[in-house]
């Protein structure tokens, strides 16, 4: 049985697949921009969201969520820059309300690869708050400060400086957790890939995003945050899902150009 899946699975051309998917989808997504010749659109459910966001907890949590959801446009693009230097393209980048989505064609034939792209957008996303942080001691503390009477209550989060800096902070900080498949459980990932190969690599970090995503649902029911809960489970679905995906089509590394190369002068 698992045979005749693996078999599927390795029958279907996901590019085409894909195409199909979105092709049905079209309408219901909005598009954004083509730079670097890649498609970038917003789901439905983004706009959606800041909506019932600005209903229920009015303009300041609104506004801090559109400027999130516009720091994680060039995020995805560091992740496909840095693949277009492998000659890896991307296929699309689709934005939903948790984050964005770079559809690469893989990513990448030697394990070092993963490693830089999966980096790229975190090191764009801490340009960003290197910025919004320099925008800030220019704009000088107290005017970003709110006030009630004497006392101060907290930053101004309605300051593009300040939203700027703790948003793209953030970026960095929870996409570096080593949990697959985040940013940091990639790069985990591949360094283990060099020694014990992609399906044990995989696996591996699989077992390790299971224990950090439990220890993030502990820290929720102890906070009380429903939220934090929703991710945990969200990340271990997905990383569940990429490790079925390598597990099904087998651990088939790809042989290096340079091997090729001194193979045929051998002969």
């Amino acid at each position: 049985m698992l045979g005749k899946i693996k078999e599927y699975v390795k029958g279907i051309d996901h590019n085409k697949a894909g195409e199909k998917f979105f092709t049905v989808c079209r309408w219901f997504n909005i598009q954004l921009t083509t730079a670097f010749g890649i498609l970038t659109t917003v789901h439905w459910s983004v706009p959606a969201f800041g909506l019932l966001l600005l209903l229920m907890s009015g303009q300041e949590a609104a506004w801090f969520y559109f400027v999130g959801m516009l720091s994680v446009v060039p995020h995805a693009y560091g992740h496909a820059v840095a693949g277009m230097q492998y000659g890896i393209k991307t296929r699309r980048i689709l934005l939903y309300p948790i984050g964005g989505v770079a559809m690469m064609e893989g990513m990448g034939k030697k394990w070092y690869h993963e490693t830089v792209i999966a980096l790229a957008g975190p090191a764009v996303s801490l340009v960003l708050a290197l910025i919004g942080l320099l925008g800030m001691w220019i704009e000088g503390p107290t005017k970003l400060m709110m006030y009630q009477g004497d006392l101060i209550t907290t930053f101004d989060y309605r300051s593009i400086w300040v939203s700027l800096f703790l948003i793209n902070a953030i970026l960095v900080i929870f996409n570096l957790i080593p949990a697959f498949p985040m940013d940091g459980g990639r790069v985990l990932r591949s360094v283990l890939e060099r020694f014990v190969g992609k399906l044990r690599a995989t696996k591996i970090s699989f077992y390790v995003s299971c224990v950090l995503c439990g220890l993030m649902i502990f820290a929720g029911l102890l906070m009380g945050s429903m939220s934090l809960m929703l991710v945990a489970l969200l990340i271990i679905f997905m990383a569940r899902q990429e490790h079925l995906m390598v597990q099904l089509k087998g651990d088939e590394p790809e042989e290096d150009d340079d091997d090729e190369e001194e193979g045929d002068e051998k002969k």
